[in-house]
């Protein structure tokens, strides 16, 4: 068992910011696309009944909801990662999982838990569901433990790198 305390870098935040927008671009705007699409097939039916109004007192709050989702993450997601900076979390890894605490929380995950874990150049991104678990490049005190860490996550889990 190793045990590990992290703590995040702004450099690593810089890597998972590309991360996050290279892995999900598409998830930004597919919903403001939907939202117009909609919009105008509704508009155009209205319009045919005359009913113009009702339809555009639907459609305008739909699209306020549409870009409130699109431009939240870039407004919330920075504040998100900002507290990463701030706390430490400490973390024991082994062939059966990971367990982690933190002054907020404490976790014991097997390693069945886990989808495809993602390498960045800076991150390990290992992901729990819509969960992402962060662990930095850095904490590991040799190329060799790096490099046992890499092969547990190889054998454990499927991988995607970037």
């Amino acid at each position: 068992m190793h045990n590990y305390e992290i703590t995040y870098t702004k450099a690593d935040l810089i890597d998972l910011y590309k991360f996050r927008d290279t892995r999900y671009p598409l998830n930004k705007w597919m919903p403001c696309l939907v939202a117009l699409i909609v919009t105008y097939f509704g508009m155009t039916a209205a319009k045919s009944a005359n009913f113009f109004f009702i339809a555009a007192l639907f459609a305008v709050p739909y699209i306020l909801m549409q870009l409130f989702l699109v431009y939240s993450p870039s407004i919330l997601g920075p504040k998100f990662f900002r507290n990463l900076l701030d706390e430490k979390l400490n973390i024991s890894l082994t062939n059966k999982g990971m367990y982690l605490k933190s002054d907020s929380f404490d976790a014991e995950l097997s390693w069945q838990h886990f989808g495809p874990y993602y390498e960045t150049k800076r991150l390990f991104i290992l992901t729990e569901g819509l969960v992402w678990r962060i662990i930095p490049k850095h904490i590991f005190e040799s190329k060799e433990e790096l490099a046992e860490f890499r092969n547990l996550l190889q054998e454990k889990l499927s991988t995607k790198q970037i």
